[in-house]
C-alpha cells in the first residue's frame, strides 16, 4: 500500500519551538473554557427540568423525566472527566519540555602559541649506493699518420682525434634512508582567555499550584473561600501566596487558571466561583446530588493597571458545602488550583 502524499502548504508558516509551546498552552486553555461552558449548560438543563431556572417557567416534570435528565447529565460529566485526564496529561508533557537552553555564545579569542618547537630529529642513515652503470663502447682508433721519407726522421705525425665517449646507463637510485626519531613535544601554551558568557535563553513563564491535602476535609460556608495547605509548586516571579486562601499576581500578562474540588458524597447541587480582584467571575455549577469531583477554569488578561491582582476560589451555593480528600483527585486533594502565566501580554 502506497503512503499518502502530504500537500505543500502555501504560504510557508514559520513557528519557533517557543511559539509552538505557547500555542499548545493556549489550546489547552480554550478546551478547558469550552468544558466549563458545557458543565454550566448541563446545570441549567437540570434546573429547567426541576423548575428552578431563573426567569424561565418550566412544564411540570415527572419522576421519570427527572431520572432521565439525571442520567443524561451524569453521562456528560463522565465524558468530560475523561477529557480532563487527557488535558492534564497534555499539560504535564508541555511543562516538562526543556526549553531553557540559550543559543551558543561567540567563540572566545585564540590563546597564545605553545612553547618553543622541539629539537630537530636525527638525520636518517644514508641510503645504499646504486649499481654502477654499464661501461660505454670504446672510441674508434684514429688514422695512422703517413710514413716519412727514408732519411732523416721526419717530424712525428700529429696525434689523431680522440674517439667519441660512450654513453653509459645510469644505475637505479638507492632506497631512502630510515626516518630520524621525532623530537620531544614542546611545552603546552597558556590557556586563552575565556570568551564572554552568552545571553540567557528564553525560559518557561511563572506558574503556581495550590492543594488542600494535609488539612483534610473543610466545611465551607456560603460566600466563603476554600482554604489551601500551601503552594506545592511556585516557579518564577509572578505570584505570592498568603498561606491560606489568596494568590496575588504581581506581573502583567496572560494567565490560565483551573481548579477542582471534591464534594462529600450526598452533597446537594453546588456552585463555586473564582473571585478575581474581589469580583465573582466564571461561576461553575455541579448538578449532581452524589458529590464527587468537579472543576472549572478561565483565561485572564491582567494589565499593569489591575496590579496587584488577587484570585480566590469561593463557595456560592447558598449553604455549607463540604470537600474531602480522596484518591480520585490529584494526590488525593480535597481541592486544587493551578495558575500559569503563558505570555507577557499587553501591559496597558
Amino acid at each position: 500500500m502506497s503512503q499518502s502524499n502530504i500537500p505543500n502548504i502555501t504560504p510557508v508558516i514559520s513557528v519557533t519551538r517557543d511559539d509552538a509551546i505557547t500555542l499548545l498552552l493556549s489550546s489547552i486553555a480554550l478546551e478547558e473554557l469550552g468544558l466549563s461552558h458545557i458543565l454550566n449548560a448541563e446545570g441549567e438543563k437540570l434546573q429547567y427540568v426541576l423548575g428552578t431556572l431563573p426567569g424561565v417557567t418550566s412544564p411540570p416534570a415527572t419522576i421519570s423525566d427527572v431520572l432521565t435528565m439525571n442520567e443524561s447529565v451524569r453521562d456528560t460529566i463522565r465524558e468530560l472527566t475523561k477529557k480532563e485526564y487527557l488535558l492534564d496529561s497534555k499539560l504535564s508533557s508541555i511543562l516538562n519540555t526543556p526549553i531553557s537552553i540559550g543559543p551558543t555564545g561567540p567563540a572566545g579569542p585564540t590563546g597564545p602559541s605553545g612553547g618553543p618547537p622541539g629539537p630537530t630529529g636525527a638525520m636518517g642513515a644514508t641510503g645504499v649506493t646504486g649499481a654502477t652503470g654499464v661501461t660505454g663502447a670504446a672510441g674508434a682508433v684514429g688514422a695512422t699518420g703517413a710514413t716519412g721519407a727514408t732519411g732523416p726522421t721526419g717530424p712525428t705525425g700529429a696525434t689523431g682525434p680522440s674517439g667519441a665517449t660512450g654513453i653509459g646507463i645510469t644505475g637505479p637510485t638507492g632506497p631512502s634512508g630510515v626516518t630520524g626519531a621525532t623530537g620531544t613535544t614542546g611545552v603546552t601554551g597558556v590557556t586563552g582567555v575565556t570568551g564572554p558568557t552568552a545571553p540567557a535563553g528564553p525560559v518557561l513563564s511563572s506558574y503556581i499550584e495550590l492543594q488542600r491535602v494535609g488539612l483534610g476535609a473543610q466545611a465551607i460556608a456560603g460566600g466563603t473561600a476554600v482554604i489551601f495547605d500551601a503552594a506545592t509548586d511556585n516557579q518564577g516571579t509572578a505570584f505570592t501566596f498568603n498561606g491560606t486562601d489568596t494568590v496575588t499576581v504581581i506581573e502583567p500578562g496572560l494567565y490560565y487558571v483551573d481548579w477542582a474540588v471534591n464534594l462529600i458524597s450526598g452533597s446537594p447541587t453546588s456552585v463555586f466561583v473564582m473571585v478575581q480582584n474581589g469580583a465573582e467571575i466564571s461561576a461553575i455549577g455541579n448538578a449532581s446530588v452524589t458529590g464527587g469531583n468537579f472543576a472549572g477554569g478561565a483565561l485572564i488578561n491582567i494589565t499593569v493597571g489591575l496590579l496587584p491582582f488577587t484570585i480566590q476560589l469561593r463557595n456560592i451555593s447558598g449553604g455549607i458545602r463540604t470537600i474531602v480528600t480522596t484518591a480520585g483527585t490529584s494526590s488525593g486533594a480535597a481541592a486544587n488550583m493551578r495558575i500559569i502565566k503563558f505570555a507577557d501580554g499587553p501591559s496597558v
